[in-house]
């Protein structure tokens, strides 16, 4: 079996790696390999050394004799937008080659998920069904970053004398509205107060290649995508471009043509865009302010031209 491990050390980047595999036998590196010859359970321990003999070390349990069960959720697929309290109907397919599956021991819980943590609200045993949530958002704030979690496992019987073991999947289901905020990763944009956004604070300090990215996504079935933004000043929003493409039967876009704010108040407004609406590229548009959004992962680019004067856009909250 293949081992994998990483170390770093403030003071040094010399450092030496060893394994003790559990059986009597020792590796070394990072990326080892080893077979256990017996069945049975081992602890293999990894140790990195400096220069001075100071030493770090971390293990991992190995049971050998039994596998672990692969639980895969067919459905709802990972990013599957859905309101939350809505019932989630599931599919989950298990597969374990030292015995058959007994659907009947198959764990779905729906967990309500908020910031970098989820609590369980509902479950169901079986390899299909429906979870039922407690409507609503669990009384979080209507601009709190909340998600559904799904999440499935089943527990084996054990084999060959050894202990049992779990298998386990999750997928995220995303709420139909997203404050720009809480976004996933970013380049070169600032999150700012601003009065009047929703939840009081919008994506700024925008400029040519900066974009802002929420993953993940899963758009099959979606019609149109709103996005809101407005200028950072007196100067009109002329242009703007997004292209989402999950796979080519949902891709969106905007027509570079009447997406003027003029003098509409705050300067802000939300453009429904038509799936039909661009399949390639934006006529007239130049390469550098098109951007496209790949398996699953949406990126928001600056998707504005200013008139007049240079100087950074918003990306306002919807």
């Amino acid at each position: 079996m293949q081992f994998t491990a990483s170390a770093k050390d403030a003071d040094s980047p010399d450092l030496t790696y060893s394994w003790d595999f559990g059986d009597g036998t020792e590796g070394e590196g990072l990326n080892p390999t080893h077979k256990y010859k017996k069945v049975g359970t081992y602890t293999a321990t990894f140790t990195a050394k400096d220069p001075e003999g100071n030493t770090g070390n971390a293990s991992v349990r190995i049971v050998v004799g039994n596998t672990e069960p692969k639980v895969r959720i067919e459905v709802p697929g990972n990013g599957t937008l859905l309101p939350m309290g809505e019932p989630v109907p599931f599919k989950v397919k298990v597969t374990d080659p030292e015995e058959t599956i007994d659907c009947s021991k198959v764990k779905v819980a729906y967990s309500l998920g908020h910031d970098s943590h989820a609590h369980e609200l509902t479950s169901e045993m079986g390899c299909e069904g429906t979870l039922n949530p407690p409507p609503g958002d669990g009384g979080h704030d209507p601009n709190a970053n909340i998600y559904g979690v799904v999440g499935a496992s089943y527990t084996d019987g054990g084999a060959n004398g050894q202990e049992a073991l779990t298998g386990t999947a999750r997928t995220v289901i995303q709420p139909p509205h997203r404050q720009a905020e809480h976004f996933g990763t970013q380049q070169g944009v600032s999150v700012i107060d601003k009065t009047g956004a929703n939840g009081g604070k919008t994506v700024g300090d925008i400029h040519d290649g900066d974009w802002i990215s929420f993953s993940p996504y899963k758009f099959d079935g979606q019609k149109k995508l709103t996005v809101r933004a407005s200028s950072g000043g007196s100067r009109r929003l002329r242009r703007a471009a997004h292209r989402l493409a999950h796979r080519p039967a949902a891709r969106f876009g905007v027509h570079p043509a009447d997406r003027r704010l003029g003098d509409v108040p705050e300067r802000r407004r939300a453009a429904a865009l038509p799936a039909e609406a661009h399949h390639g590229d934006l006529p007239g548009l130049p390469g550098r302010r098109r951007r496209a959004v790949r398996r699953g992962r949406l990126r928001v680019l600056q998707g504005a031209v200013h008139e007049g004067q240079e100087g950074p856009g918003l990306l306002q909250d919807g």
